[in-house]
């Protein structure tokens, strides 16, 4: 998909080998398997000493707050290396965010979207998209990201109103909306990115792929896939007068799979079994 996808006629690449890619799941799978038996481990001692019934709440908390606390590892480690293995014209992405940072961010997010009952929330989004645009880079070239909360509020809100008047049909473009808002703050040395997009053309692409794949039994999957990322693709564009030649590549060498193996182990373990005993 990424040889297939241009821009000034010039291919973007993926470097990430399939050797990589398993031995980070493999990784990640043991780590999973390993917090599977600890588990189930301190449940059977527990169960020893203590009453079930309070047994059943100690262990689920146990789990969540170890997910809680993993989750800004697996987000900040997926994105350092998918970045890392991206590149165009021969320059590689790289994405410099640390974990502390995002959990930072996540929990102030959380807790101020909670006692203003969700009207934080459009600055919680800012937030969130500053972190990762702002920490991501092209070379030695770093993003920017110009949207405040208080530009959001308006059309966040009002979206919001118009899919529960609309029984949710206008979430499609309230999703557009939110993709030109931050598409349009973003930038490159100055010029900014643009997008097109229309939630007619979210409603049209995703009501084709769900007839193509329900109608082709799944066999249609892969081109609605294709379908999906053609639309975000071809509706995308960036002002001109980027100096490309000013770009140095800036290799990130020790981005690691095994993040982004163990969303995918996770996904896989959690489909045998769910992860509470």
């Amino acid at each position: 998909m990424y040889n297939h996808s241009r821009y000034l006629d010039e291919p973007f690449d993926y470097h990430a080998t399939g050797r990589e890619r398993f031995i980070g799941f493999l990784k990640a799978a043991g780590i999973i398997i390993v917090f599977y038996l600890l588990i189930y481990g301190m449940t059977y001692i527990l169960n020893l000493f203590i009453d079930r019934r309070i047994v059943s709440y100690i262990i689920p908390g146990i789990v969540y707050a170890a997910i809680i606390a993993v989750i800004p590892f697996i987000l900040v480690g997926r994105e350092r290396f998918r970045q890392s293995r991206s590149s165009w014209k021969a320059v590689r992405f790289r994405f410099t965010g640390t974990p502390g940072l995002i959990a930072k961010i996540f929990l102030k997010g959380l807790f101020l979207s909670f006692i203003t009952v969700g009207i934080y929330l459009p600055w919680f989004y800012c937030d969130l998209n500053r972190y990762f645009i702002t920490h991501s880079h092209f070379g030695n070239q770093a993003f920017d990201f110009h949207g405040t909360g208080k530009m959001l509020a308006k059309p966040f809100f009002i979206g919001i109103l118009l899919a529960v008047i609309t029984l949710g049909i206008y979430f499609f473009w309230w999703g557009a909306a939110l993709k030109r808002f931050v598409w349009d703050n973003t930038s490159i040395q100055g010029k900014r990115f643009t997008t097109t997009i229309t939630g007619g053309q979210i409603l049209a692409t995703t009501l084709l792929s769900a007839l193509l794949i329900i109608f082709t039994l799944g066999i249609g999957f892969p081109w609605a896939v294709i379908m999906n990322i053609r639309m975000y693709v071809t509706n995308m564009g960036l002002e001109p007068g980027v100096d490309f030649a000013a770009i140095k590549s800036d290799f990130d060498a020790k981005a690691s799979a095994l993040s982004d193996g163990l969303s995918e182990a996770a996904d896989a373990l959690d489909s045998i079994g769910g992860m509470l005993p």
